[in-house]
């Protein structure tokens, strides 16, 4: 009988399933892999100074650069549920007043249109454009070795500048804060006249003046001609939806000094603007942030990461087991930015896990770490977030974040389709949230109904939010990647006639995922050795898991 032998193929595929090939990280985030040029060259000076830091750890300058600037990477990369791992190519110098600049080369040809850096294009996207050369190149200033500017560590003194703070500063260039704006219009293409269909950054099309009027056309790609005083006006904003969100919903002012301020100006946060900022044009002395402030995250969201705004409140929890209410708690944020600290918080609920369509239901102090949501109904799901509250000169609030779901009275069992695939994680459909490192099963089941005998294609996939690579459960009943998209490498896990699999059938072992999104999938089709995705005919079931 086809559901026993169906059956019997997928239990057998438990020992291969150990075999799923996972990122090995505890979860997902970007990694930063530098080349030092003092050190291949062996030079004595920069990020190979020989000579012993003067703070009784035996360590020379050069180990010090190297530590801090491996640090601050690690604190980075940890704000993006991104797993990627790029490279930076690290070089020093001499020169008084600088305190360094990052770059990243865009991406693309010569065709007028808005393109990520290859750094970005790597995150975001998964696709290395530029082969084995480095993603970014970084260039940090010493004066000398008794380095009169920079404060390493955690104890930087007032008189000096955080480094690692201003690595961070330094990488974000790398990662968006890149302009192709020039103080005539600009743009990549040199070989075009003034206001012409132009090559710019991604961040070139978020410019706008004080009206929200675009400098550059969305369309066109041309430079708007009426928007030039805007590059030099002391009016110029960064215009998108995330990052309003995390400044109260006001623009983000962004530096437009006059005269024109090449390596400054249109790639920078206005100094006249928060109390502090992690991309400010100009680097303040002291402890700097080490993170973004809610509308820098904001951007960063805008410029297509998934970011994790470290301003937001940590550890969010709904209950789902008292008889009459749902009770939300969280810990105050990780890191809150230098700008009066948390003055209160707001709480959200929705039907849906969509954040737009969330009700404020309460406004809460900075020291209430907990509410009850009382008028919550019965027997419903329902989706909670928590936002932080900042004060002083220019109110932040950090962006809204993953949401936890709660419920009271229980739930009604989520039914599988009556015909079909149906999927299940940890034996819920839907949405199913797990708190990292709580373990994930996935089990199938199908139900013929019309379709019994019909021969088919039996399809399993797993699509992580992260990565350039998508999994499919072959025949030898193993989980192997395939390029992500790319549906047609695909393979079929079973070739059978259609008949009843009552289930649960396990396709995916308890095991602990990395943090992030995930989509499983069940499907049948035609029996041709063809995934018939979009086109079909295609039945097919799916589970979204978040593991945070």
């Amino acid at each position: 009988m086809m559901t026993a032998r169906f059956t019997a193929m997928l239990a057998a595929a438990m020992a291969g399933l150990a075999l799923l090939p996972l990122p090995p990280a505890a979860r997902a985030e970007v990694v930063f892999q530098f080349t030092f040029a003092d050190v291949q060259t062996n030079a004595a000076h920069g990020f190979n100074d020989p000579i012993i830091y003067p703070d009784g750890s035996g360590r020379t300058y050069g180990e010090v650069r190297r530590e801090n600037t491996a640090a601050a990477a690690r604190r980075l990369g940890m704000m993006f549920r991104h797993a990627a791992t790029v490279t930076v190519y690290v070089t020093s110098s001499q020169i008084p007043g600088d305190l360094g600049a990052c770059g990243s080369e865009p991406s693309g040809g010569q065709e007028p249109g808005f393109v990520r850096s290859i750094m970005a294009k790597k995150i975001i996207e998964g696709v290395d454009a530029n082969g084995g050369q480095p993603d970014a190149e970084l260039v940090i200033n010493f004066i000398d070795a008794a380095d009169p500017e920079w404060g390493y560590d955690d104890d930087i003194p007032d008189d000096k500048y955080d480094y690692q703070d201003t690595l961070i500063h330094e990488l974000t260039h790398a990662l968006g804060y890149l302009n192709a704006i020039g103080p005539g219009g600009g743009g990549m293409l040199e070989d075009q006249p003034a206001f012409a269909p132009q090559k710019w950054y991604a961040w070139d099309g978020f410019l706008t003046d004080a009206a929200t009027n675009r400098l550059v056309n969305g369309a066109t790609f041309e430079f708007d001609a009426a928007r030039l005083p805007t590059l030099t006006n002391g009016a110029m904003f960064f215009y998108g939806p995330n990052s309003r969100q995390g400044n109260n919903g006001r623009l983000v002012p962004i530096y437009a000094p006059s005269p024109w301020s090449e390596g400054s100006s249109a790639s920078h946060i206005d100094t006249n603007y928060p109390p502090i900022a992690t991309m400010f044009w100009v680097g303040s002395q002291g402890r700097g942030c080490r993170g973004y402030m809610p509308a820098e995250a904001g951007i960063m969201a805008d410029l297509g990461y998934d970011i994790m705004d470290v301003s937001a409140p940590g550890k969010l929890a709904a209950s789902t087991n008292l008889p009459d209410k749902v009770a939300l708690s969280w810990e105050a944020p990780p890191f809150s930015p230098a700008l009066s600290g948390v003055v209160g918080y707001a709480v959200y609920r929705g039907a849906t896990t969509a954040a737009a369509a969330a009700v404020k239901l309460a406004d809460l102090a900075p020291d209430v770490l907990a509410y009850d949501d009382s008028a919550a109904a019965g027997n419903t799901r329902y989706y909670y977030w928590v936002r932080a509250q900042y004060g002083g000169a220019a109110p932040q609030t950090s962006l809204m974040q993953r949401p936890a779901a709660g419920y009271w009275g229980g739930l009604a069992p989520d039914e599988d389709p009556e015909l079909g695939p149906a999927i299940r994680a940890n034996g819920r459909r839907g949405i199913v949230q797990v708190a990292y490192p709580d373990p994930v099963a996935v089990t199938v089941a199908l139900k013929a109904g019309q379709y019994a005998g019909v021969p088919a294609d039996w399809w399993a996939l797993a699509v992580p939010s992260y990565g350039n690579e998508w999994y499919c459960l072959q025949p030898a009943m193993q989980w192997n990647a395939f390029p992500a998209g790319s549906l047609a490498e695909c393979r079929w896990a079973v070739q059978a006639d259609l008949q009843d699999v009552a289930g649960p059938v396990a396709i995916l072992p308890a095991m602990t995922l990395p943090v992030g999104t995930y989509y499983f999938y069940f499907a049948v089709d035609q029996m041709d050795g063809v995934l018939n995705y979009p086109a079909g005919p295609l039945l097919y079931d799916m589970v979204q898991v978040e593991v945070e």
